[in-house]
C-alpha cells in the first residue's frame, strides 16, 4: 500500500489520484505519514498540469462527459474526506464506465454530485448577489464569505461582465482576491477583514438607494421568511440594501 502526497493543489490532487488510481489499497494525503511502515511508503507527486488535464479528460472518455467537471466542483467544495471521495469516484470510472453519473443510490456517486452541485448552486447565487462599492480610485470593490471556495467560479463571469473596469473580489474567508486590473486577471492572497474605504459618490448613491428602498417598500406585506428564501441571511453581511446603518 502507497501513501500519494501531493501539494494541496488542483493539478496535485488529480496527479496523485492518476497514481493512487489503480492500486485499491492506496490512499492520498496532504503530508506524509512520520514513519514508513512495513506496509506503506509515501510517495511525493509531482503537480503536472499536462498530466492532470490528460487524466480528466481519460476520465471523460471512460464515464462521460461531466465527470471531470464533478471532479473540479467538488475540489471546490468545502466539506471532509475530498481526496478519499474524488479517488473513490476516480476508480469507479474504471470500473463502471459510461453508467456512472447515473448511480445516484451509490453513496460514493451521490456525495461528489452533491458536493459539486452545492457548490454551482452557491456560486451562481453569488453571481446575483455580490454588491461592487467604488473605492477612492475608482476602483470596483466586492466582499464575500461563501461557504466553498466559488472565486474560481464566479471570477470570469465578472471579467465579462465588467471588462471596462477595474475591480477586487475578496473572499475574506479565505483572505484570497481576484483582482482585475487592466484587463488581466489573477487571484492572489489578501488579508484583511476590513473593506477599504469607500469614495464619497459611492457612499451618496448608496444611501439615496437605501432611502428608495425603505419608501417603496409595502410595510403590511413585508415577509421575513420569504425574504430568507430569496436572500439568505449569511449573505446580507456584504449587502447595502439590508445595512441599517447607512
Amino acid at each position: 500500500m502507497g501513501v500519494y502526497v501531493y501539494d494541496n493543489s488542483f493539478n496535485g490532487l488529480i496527479c496523485a489520484i492518476k497514481a493512487a488510481a489503480i492500486d485499491a489499497a492506496a490512499e492520498i494525503a496532504l503530508t506524509a505519514p512520520a514513519q514508513d511502515s512495513l506496509f506503506s511508503s509515501a510517495v511525493e507527486v509531482e503537480a503536472s498540469p499536462a498530466d492532470s488535464a490528460a487524466f480528466l479528460r481519460k476520465l471523460d472518455g471512460l464515464a462521460g462527459e461531466g465527470t471531470a467537471e464533478n471532479m473540479k466542483l467538488c475540489w471546490l467544495w468545502n466539506g471532509p474526506e475530498k481526496e478519499k471521495m474524488l479517488l473513490t469516484y476516480a476508480r469507479m470510472a474504471f470500473s463502471k464506465g459510461k453508467k456512472l453519473n447515473d448511480l445516484l443510490a451509490d453513496p460514493a456517486v451521490a456525495k461528489v454530485l452533491k458536493a459539486a452541485a452545492a457548490v454551482l448552486r452557491e456560486g451562481h447565487r453569488l453571481k446575483g448577489f455580490l454588491r461592487f462599492s467604488e473605492l477612492s480610485d475608482r476602483t470596483l470593490y466586492a466582499r464575500m464569505e461563501p461557504d466553498h471556495n466559488v472565486l474560481p467560479l464566479i471570477a470570469g463571469h465578472f471579467r465579462r461582465r465588467m471588462a471596462a473596469s477595474d475591480w477586487v473580489i475578496h473572499d475574506a474567508r479565505r483572505n484570497m482576491a481576484a483582482l482585475y486590473f487592466g484587463g488581466r486577471l489573477r487571484v492572489a492572497e489578501l488579508t484583511g477583514d476590513q473593506a477599504p474605504p469607500r469614495s464619497e459618490a459611492d457612499r451618496q448613491v448608496t444611501g439615496l438607494w437605501r432611502t428608495f428602498f425603505e419608501a417603496v417598500a409595502i410595510k403590511e406585506r413585508t415577509n421575513p421568511r420569504a425574504q430568507r428564501g430569496g436572500v439568505p441571511l449569511k449573505y446580507r453581511a456584504n449587502m447595502p440594501e439590508f445595512d441599517t446603518d447607512l
